[in-house]
């Protein structure tokens, strides 16, 4: 009796872990889809502005002159 009951405990810790790990997987790939919601709003954002080398940024001439 006593051996079935240490197996239910060791069935429990596995089912505790498998639940804890999910639910760190589910965070983690939350916080991948926010990341690239942010990566994708800013692309929108850049359109219009071009990269300098520098790593600066600057408004594009083609958006009516206005900036440029």
């Amino acid at each position: 009796m006593r051996a079935r009951q240490m197996e239910y405990e060791a069935l429990l810790v596995n089912i505790s872990d498998d639940r804890a790990e999910r639910k760190k997987d589910e965070e983690l790939m939350q916080m991948m889809a926010a990341a690239t919601e942010k990566r994708r709003r800013a692309s929108e954002d850049d359109v219009g502005t071009t990269k300098e080398p520098s790593g600066t940024t600057r408004k594009d001439a083609t958006n009516g002159g206005a900036d440029a």
